[in-house]
């Protein structure tokens, strides 16, 4: 074999066994470069699932990406239970001192006041003449179709029921007109006959009416007359219970029935008395 072929071939088993160092370098810069990456991807691993750290039994207590435990997450739910319930609580005893104060309010202040009449006999009243008595006021007129009239039966049947309970002290039912332009004393005395002799009949002048019935917050309002001339007055259907000292205790609608006139006003008899 010739020295050239030889040397030929020893050059060529050199690059094959003993690379340059050029591409020494370019493998060991490949090699850094996959490394960093490597340890980048295992950084933000890291940073992202933590589960793997933590001990095999504990490892099913967390939420899957996060290190946020089943015990915590049920205490603040604990705790936010526990925070509605007492804001619902405070709310529920604020409403009722509103309520409470509200009632004060209208019982002592918003509702009575004095005023000045003509009972059916003719004679003039005033509401300082019944102190020391109890009171059932209702705000109606004899030409009431309907209303008025089942009204009056429901008062007088509450009325008859509080006299004949012997634990109660008797009360007086007053009838006051919002229509004092037809309804005169003696059209007064004949319309409460036919219901009950206690019921005292009261009229007057439009002026005097209407200062009675704002001092109670009556609404009433005479509508259109017609070629008769007859006409019906629209106003609130209420009672109002007065205690001996001419305050205002409690109001029935017109859904109350003479029974739970009854038992309210006992109620209130009964409190007065202790």
């Amino acid at each position: 074999m010739s020295y050239k072929l030889i040397r030929t071939l020893s050059h060529m088993r050199l690059i094959k066994t003993k690379p340059s160092l050029p591409f020494i370098s370019f493998c060991n810069e490949c090699f850094s470069n996959g490394h960093k990456m490597a340890s980048s991807k295992r950084v933000s691993n890291y940073s992202t699932d933590r589960s793997s750290d933590l001990p095999p039994e504990d490892r099913d207590k967390t939420f899957k990406g996060s290190v946020i435990s089943w015990k915590s997450v049920t205490a603040a739910a604990v705790f936010g239970i526990v925070g509605v319930l007492s804001l619902r609580e405070l709310r529920k005893l604020k409403d009722a001192k509103l309520a409470e104060s509200r009632g004060v309010v209208i019982g002592k202040a918003d509702l009575g006041g004095d005023w000045t009449l003509m009972d059916h006999t003719g004679t003039k009243r005033k509401n300082t003449d019944f102190l020391g008595q109890w009171l059932i006021l209702y705000f109606g007129f004899t030409f009431c179709p309907d209303v008025c009239p089942e009204q009056m039966e429901k008062l007088v049947e509450a009325v008859d029921r509080i006299d004949d309970d012997k634990t109660l002290p008797n009360v007086v039912p007053i009838f006051i007109t919002l229509d004092p332009e037809r309804d005169s004393p003696l059209l007064l005395a004949q319309y409460l006959s036919e219901f009950s002799e206690k019921v005292i009949g009261m009229t007057g002048t439009k002026e005097q009416i209407a200062q009675a019935a704002k001092a109670y917050r009556i609404y009433y309002s005479a509508g259109p007359k017609d070629e008769d001339n007859d006409y019906i007055v629209d106003h609130s259907i209420i009672m109002y219970l007065i205690n001996p000292d001419g305050e205002f205790c409690e109001y029935f609608g017109q859904d109350k029935k003479a029974s739970e006139i009854y038992q309210g006003s006992r109620k209130h008899m009964l409190a007065w008395k202790k």
